[in-house]
C-alpha cells in the first residue's frame, strides 16, 4: 500500500531537449556555425569595433598622419573575419542564411573605396538604409524562438 502522505511524483518532460553547450570566443569570433543571441553580438561587435579603434590610434599616432588611410584599411582588413562571423550567427539566430552580412558589408566597400566623385550620394543612402535594416534585425529583434536549422536556441 502506497503512503497518502507521500509528496506526488511525476517526470520532467522537456519541450527542447538538451541544450547546446555554449559557444567559446574563438568559435564566436573565427566560426561561421551556431547562434548567437543580441547580448553576445552586441558585446563582441563592440569588443571588435574597440580593438579596431585602439589598435588604428595608436599606429597613426606612431606612425604619422600620412598613414592614416593605410592603417585605418588594414585595421578593418584585419578585423573583417570576425565581424563577418560574428555577424553571420546573429543572422542564423533569426533563422537566416549568414550571407545576409554581405547586405551591409557590400555597399560600405563600395562606399569606401569608390572615389568622392558622382554617385557617392546613392551609396551612401543605401548604406543607411541597409545598415538600419541590420540594426533592427541583428541589434534589436529577438532570434528564433527555439532550434532552428543552425542549432538550439541560445538563450
Amino acid at each position: 500500500m502506497e503512503n497518502p502522505y507521500a509528496a506526488p511524483q511525476s517526470e520532467v518532460y522537456t519541450t527542447t531537449g538538451p541544450q547546446a553547450a555554449p559557444l567559446t570566443w574563438k568559435q564566436i569570433l573565427f566560426s561561421f556555425e551556431g547562434r548567437i543571441p543580441r547580448r553576445t553580438y552586441w558585446g563582441f561587435s563592440i569588443l571588435i569595433n574597440l580593438v579596431q579603434f585602439v589598435a588604428a590610434y595608436f599606429l597613426i599616432i606612431a606612425l604619422g598622419a600620412n598613414f592614416q588611410l593605410p592603417v585605418t584599411i588594414v585595421a578593418w582588413v584585419l578585423t573583417l573575419w570576425p565581424i563577418v562571423a560574428v555577424g553571420a550567427k546573429r543572422w542564423h539566430d533569426r533563422n537566416k542564411s549568414g550571407w545576409c552580412v554581405l547586405v551591409i558589408l557590400i555597399p560600405t566597400c563600395v562606399g569606401f573605396f569608390t572615389p568622392a566623385a558622382g554617385g557617392q550620394n546613392t551609396i551612401a543612402i543605401i548604406t543607411g538604409v541597409a545598415g538600419l535594416w541590420v540594426f533592427i534585425q541583428c541589434g534589436c529583434l529577438r532570434g528564433t524562438v527555439g532550434p532552428n536549422r543552425y542549432g538550439e536556441d541560445p538563450t
